[in-house]
């Protein structure tokens, strides 16, 4: 992000610098060297790192920090118990997957052919679940890969580690479609 996307996602959100900077887990200062581009002491340029970007993407799709979805998740998990997890078949549109490994491979991820794309808040929703489903069936867990940037809506790669522990997931989670 550069500082005037930072800016403008703040003001977006009508949040003051405080505010933001709490919801991003920095403070006011940060905040503000970050929408200014340099620091106020030494007039030098700011790096905004990658870390931060993704944290002010993650809360103008209203994701407040990684402790929110995963106490998001646990309370699915806590409502729907046991049940076999179930993600949407084919949610995710092919030009959307396209643009999260291309972004993937720019942060030095290079994924194998064994992967499969859903929406990113639905996948959290339901992670402990999935995870819990490969392993009672000895399948490998898959590495979740979450993708959210400017040019990519919020995303879930799962990558797994061979091709039938991809479709045996695709088919149970998808009940088939």
């Amino acid at each position: 992000m550069t500082p005037e996307q930072i800016r403008a996602c703040r003001e977006g959100l009508r949040l003051s610098q405080v505010a933001f900077g709490q919801r991003i887990g920095v403070g006011r200062v940060s905040i503000n060297h970050y929408e200014n581009g340099r620091r106020h002491d030494t007039k030098q340029p700011i790096e905004i790192s990658k870390t931060t970007d993704m944290a002010c993407a993650a809360v103008w799709c209203g994701i407040d920090g990684y402790a929110a979805v995963l106490a998001a998740a646990e309370r699915a998990n806590v409502q729907v118990g046991d049940c076999s997890p179930a993600l949407p078949s084919s949610a995710v549109e092919p030009w959307i997957v396209e643009a999260a490994l291309q972004e993937l491979a720019k942060r030095g991820f290079n994924l194998s052919e064994n992967r499969l794309a859903f929406p990113l808040l639905d996948t959290l929703a339901v992670w402990s679940q999935i995870t819990r489903w490969c392993s009672d069936r000895g399948f490998g867990v898959p590495t979740l890969h979450p993708v959210i940037s400017a040019s990519v809506p919020g995303v879930a790669i799962l990558e797994f580690a061979t091709e039938n522990d991809a479709l045996n997931f695709k088919m149970f989670c998808t009940r088939g479609r």
